[in-house]
């Protein structure tokens, strides 16, 4: 649609001043009958003329509210009958989603992962798949290892056979928990290997490298959870890769001494620096880490006044200045 020129602005302005529009008005403009018909549609076209009914050649010029009510009445309606349009194209698309999750979890299943319940026959898998371990078996825990949850290691690696030696990658706070550094000392002395480091995410085991376990997260927070059994090879091979990239970065766990304690406790800190580093609040913080709230604000509160730190920002700031983060 064309620029309002000045045709148009002056046939509005005198059908206003006439409170309509009829051929007599039109003729006080003096315009040819081109220009002036050019400028009465333009005028209709925009609603800020409309028809008299009853009175053909006669119109009622209305403000230019009225005016773009009713002329993006018809965009409006369009506009509804298109979102109806789009609903109900969703609904009918929604209703093959039960049909889409079910076909998936049968397809997973089939292509070697099984999600399996909370169960003693559960168990009795998980088990099995231990026992005919015969090379290698990585594991990784972001829990207390007295933990007796369906992955629990000390369940777990019981099961492993005396010539295998399990890799067991922990967190750093297992080194400051005087019963799982009990058990720490216990499976150390059976053969197992054990690193610890910064974090773990989830508990996973996984034997000779054909046979992932994992724990099922799925779950509502206080519901028992159950495990992920997967035996996809390229699946199985990705998570023993990423095990086995953290243990080579990894800290031995060695004989308590000291020296050795306090090291350990300065990676622990350096951890707790670059997590409040990254704005994390105390929960998650200890979430991550693996240990106790009340435990993980005591060592905050250790990090901050040996760094003379007044705020958790200053403790990052004093600690970044200091190289304590690189």
């Amino acid at each position: 649609m064309s620029e309002l020129d000045a045709d148009v602005l002056d046939l509005y302005r005198l059908s206003v001043r006439h409170g309509r529009y009829t051929a007599e008005v039109g003729r006080e403009l003096a315009l040819s009958e081109q220009r002036l018909g050019r400028a009465l549609r333009h005028l209709c076209d925009l609603k800020l003329l409309l028809p008299l009914p009853g009175d053909d050649g006669s119109f009622v010029p209305v403000s230019p509210e009225v005016a773009a009510d009713q002329a993006v009445a018809p965009l409006h309606q369009e506009i509804t009958d298109r979102q109806a349009t789009i609903a109900s194209v969703q609904a009918r698309i929604a209703r093959v989603r039960p049909v889409y999750d079910v076909t998936v979890r049968e397809f997973g299943r089939l292509q070697g992962i099984d999600v399996l319940p909370p169960t003693v026959e559960t168990w009795t898998s998980l088990t099995q798949h231990l026992a005919r371990c015969q090379e290698d078996v990585v594991a990784a825990s972001g829990t207390d290892l007295t933990d007796e949850s369906t992955l629990s290691l000390p369940l777990l690696l019981d099961l492993v056979e005396a010539e295998v030696r399990p890799r067991v990658l922990l967190p750093h706070t297992v080194r400051y928990n005087a019963g799982s550094l009990h058990r720490l000392e216990q499976l150390a002395e059976t053969g197992a290997q054990i690193r610890t480091v910064d974090e773990v995410v989830a508990p996973i085991v996984v034997v000779d490298r054909s046979v992932a376990i994992l724990s099922d997260r799925d779950v509502p927070a206080d519901a028992p959870a159950g495990a992920v059994l997967v035996q996809e090879r390229s699946t199985v091979s990705y998570l023993y890769g990423a095990l086995d990239y953290l243990w080579n970065r990894a800290l031995p766990f060695e004989t308590r001494s000291r020296d050795t304690e306090a090291g350990h406790y300065d990676d622990l800190k350096q951890s707790i620096l670059h997590l409040l580093g990254e704005g994390m609040k105390d929960e998650v913080v200890a979430r991550k880490l693996g240990m106790s709230v009340r435990s993980c604000r005591r060592h905050i509160a250790e990090v901050m006044e040996s760094l003379g730190a007044a705020s958790r920002f200053q403790a990052g700031l004093l600690a970044a200045r200091a190289g304590l983060l690189d």
